[in-house]
């Protein structure tokens, strides 16, 4: 069940960040507490994708020991949310209360700063561990938990930003989680960004800014992912504010291959599922 002691806790809401979809919808200020940290969570793995689909069950996820029981777990990737875009985030942002798929603004959870352990569990009526790991929060920041595979291997990734892009700034950072892509190089606007080599899978870019005149509302990103070659691996656009990060996710499979499950020695089949998929925060 919930942690409530001063150490570790959940706070029971969730904060819901740039929720300007449309005109009609408003964002909310939250007051947020000195000690707050926030964290969310992002499935990219096909592995529990499809287990969730075949089961029509979420997938739920322990803090800290919290309960994983589908009917009290506080924490879970609901299938129901897979949707168009083919991803699983937790918390889910809304607009009036539905859940809302064509763009992904990023919520987050509160959690007391420090460290914290989670556990992600299949979708089954066993709820069995999937893989485990420890993460740390930080007062003020925003982090993401995100769980990968590789051929059934579960791996996750953590990343923090203590950071805020600047008043007149956006700003994107590029994670990679595909298997199979290889090294990728990133081309925004027909220019290809200035950074130390490819980037690796697991592994993120540091933060990409740009200035935004007083007289221009937004910016539109314009985003390939290239192999080192030549070839153009997938698409994004991104049309960004003054104050707003953006951050790229690249994940999936680029090609099909079968392999062994290493839980159930089953033979499992995986699609092309090569996704490059925007979040926004601000």
């Amino acid at each position: 069940m919930k942690k409530t002691n001063s150490k570790k806790y959940i706070r029971g809401k969730f904060l819901a960040f740039g929720i300007l979809l449309f005109t009609a919808c408003e964002k909310t200020p939250e007051i947020l507490q000195p000690e707050d940290s926030r964290l969310s969570f992002y499935n990219t793995s096909q592995h529990l994708e499809n287990a969730m689909r075949t089961v029509y069950g979420s997938a739920p996820l322990s803090l800290d020991g919290s309960s994983v029981r589908e009917d009290e777990a506080d924490i879970r990737f609901d299938y129901i949310t897979l949707g168009e875009w083919g991803q699983v985030m937790f918390p889910v942002a809304t607009v009036n209360g539905t859940f809302d798929r064509s763009f992904p603004w990023m919520s987050f959870l509160s959690v007391s700063p420090g460290r914290h352990s989670v556990g992600f569990h299949s979708p089954d009526s066993l709820h069995s561990l999937l893989t485990e790991t420890e993460i740390e929060t930080r007062t003020g920041a925003r982090s993401c938990l995100f769980l990968a595979d590789s051929l059934g291997v579960y791996q996750t990734l953590f990343l923090v930003d203590e950071s805020r892009a600047a008043a007149r700034e956006a700003r994107i950072r590029v994670t990679h989680l595909s298997p199979d892509a290889g090294p990728v190089e990133l081309w925004v606007n027909g220019q290809q960004l200035d950074m130390p080599g490819a980037l690796q899978y697991r592994n993120t870019t540091a933060f990409i800014s740009w200035d935004i005149p007083e007289n221009q509302a937004d910016t539109l990103l314009r985003l390939q992912v290239r192999s080192t070659g030549t070839d153009i691996l997938g698409r994004a656009n991104l049309s960004i504010k003054p104050g707003e990060t953006g951050h790229i996710i690249i994940y999936g499979y680029y090609n099909g291959a079968s392999y062994e499950d290493p839980a159930t020695g089953e033979t499992v089949t995986i699609s092309p599922d090569f996704k490059v998929r925007r979040l926004k925060y601000n």
